[in-house]
């Protein structure tokens, strides 16, 4: 009694491991969500968000305290204040500072209020200029977001292959062992006709190689569907001795669409082309960028003040006087060399930008075509490989029934079985090309990944 109530509680305490029965659908959201490069890459998207950040700190409102102390003529000097400055997004520059100041020895103070406004013409002038890094840090974060999603249908395809891999392996190795087991007993069979007479030492030597041949290619089966189950493990995000018991995943139903809307598809959807266009804007805005930078750099300022003096706070902040200056100013070299030089770097990037996107439109066209042969031709071998199967082992099943009545020879039934195996191979194999074709085919469509609709291809004009 005291033994049974001991196994009991061994039995309880035993950890009991199955294998997780998932489907295609649940290993993708598996790895969208757990998959360590994807995660690692998601950093950077909130890297390039900071930047965007650091961008707009240009644009707001700057308070700073001021403070200066100094000698002059033997007399200190001592002033304080609060300034704040505004930049405005075409390069207006407002700026107030409140300030008080005095000579040590002299009991009069100044205080004072000073509006002032800057505002550059020509070069320095407009958004287009003081906006760039702006957009640009914007333009960086949009990037990454493409990259990041252009991985996801990436790591889609990668798990969908790994997973129709494991099934194709998993029946190899099915098929390995139940070949290895005919050749088995084939050669078990040939054997005694060996020893009755009825065949040669020749022919049992044959067999017994091809059932050697039979083993290897279990063992080596075995092998291939390990290693698949390891990497779909770590794809998930999971340890890679994780071992997950698969459902056999359908054809994906859709209908083909004709090449020309194909294109179309893909044209409004590809990432990659997506993001050819933002550096062919970027190419064009840097043109007029660098043709703004020819021009002279003329600033225009305007200022007021008002301002007190005397002996008592009240007198220094009395602003009973006041005082306003406008005047421009010019900071321009004469040398534009290098501006010059910038400006024919830009319009060769525009240039380059451009044909960019024209070589990325062929490229689609020409990935559609042929990823729609490529899809069409994988379900007509699916088709002729499961016509092929049943022939296959038909076959099989004839050329060994009639050496078993001593009506045929084992060269026949070793060539039967080896079509046999073959043509299973060839079926799986086109099972797995069959639903990966699918999935190849969403991606050139750039429809695999449902992305945001701000990062999809905006056409250029």
């Amino acid at each position: 009694m005291i033994g049974l109530i001991l196994l009991f509680i061994f039995l309880l305490a035993t950890p009991c491991f199955s294998e997780e029965e998932i489907d295609i659908a649940k290993a993708i959201n598996y790895a969208l969500v757990q998959n360590r490069e994807l995660v690692r890459s998601a950093l950077s998207i909130d890297s390039r968000a900071l930047g965007i950040t650091t961008a707009e700190v240009e644009f707001q409102v700057s308070i700073r305290p001021e403070a200066s102390m100094g000698i002059t003529g033997g007399r200190e000097t001592l002033g304080y204040g609060l300034g704040v400055s505004k930049k405005l997004i075409h390069g207006t520059e407002l700026s107030a500072v409140s300030r008080e100041s005095g000579v040590g020895g002299d009991t009069s103070r100044r205080g004072s209020i000073q509006l002032e406004i800057r505002q550059p013409i020509f070069r320095n002038f407009g958004s287009l200029i003081h906006e760039e890094s702006l957009i640009q840090s914007r333009n960086n974060l949009k990037t990454a977001r493409r990259r990041l999603e252009m991985q996801k249908g990436d790591l889609i395809v990668r798990v969908v292959e790994t997973y129709e891999n494991i099934f194709k392996f998993k029946h190899q190795v099915k098929a390995a062992q139940e070949s290895f087991n005919r050749m088995d007993a084939l050669y078990r069979i040939t054997k005694a006709k060996e020893l009755l007479g009825r065949t040669t030492r020749i022919d049992t030597l044959r067999v017994d190689l091809l059932r050697g041949q039979a083993l290897s290619l279990l063992e080596s089966s075995r092998e291939r569907f390990g290693s698949a189950q390891r990497d779909f493990a770590e794809l998930l995000g999971f340890a890679p001795d994780t071992v997950f018991d698969l459902k056999p995943s359908p054809l994906l139903q859709f209908e083909v669409p004709e090449t020309e809307n194909a294109v179309k598809i893909a044209l409004e959807n590809r990432l990659d082309y997506a993001q050819v266009i933002q550096d062919s804007e970027d190419g064009e805005r840097g043109v007029r960028i660098a043709e703004k930078r020819l021009l002279p750099d003329l600033k225009l300022t305007g200022r007021h003040e008002w301002f007190g003096e005397g002996r008592n706070p009240s007198d220094a902040w009395s602003l009973d006087k006041n005082g306003w200056f406008i005047g421009l100013s010019v900071d321009t070299d004469f040398n534009l060399t290098r501006e010059r030089a910038q400006l024919s770097e830009a319009q060769i990037n525009q240039t380059s930008s451009r044909q960019t996107v024209e070589i990325i439109e062929l490229s689609i066209a020409r990935e559609i075509q042929q990823s729609l042969l490529i899809y069409q031709r994988v379900q007509e071998e699916l088709k002729i490989a499961e016509k092929n199967l049943g022939l296959a082992e038909a076959r099989s099943k004839f050329a060994r029934r009639l050496f078993e009545i001593g009506k045929g020879d084992n060269f026949s039934v070793t060539d039967a079985e080896r079509a046999h195996l073959q043509a299973g191979n060839q079926l799986f194999s086109a099972q797995a090309e069959a639903v990966i074709s699918g999935y190849r085919l969403f991606r050139v469509l750039g429809t695999l990944v449902e992305s945001p609709e701000g990062l999809k291809p905006r056409r250029v004009n």
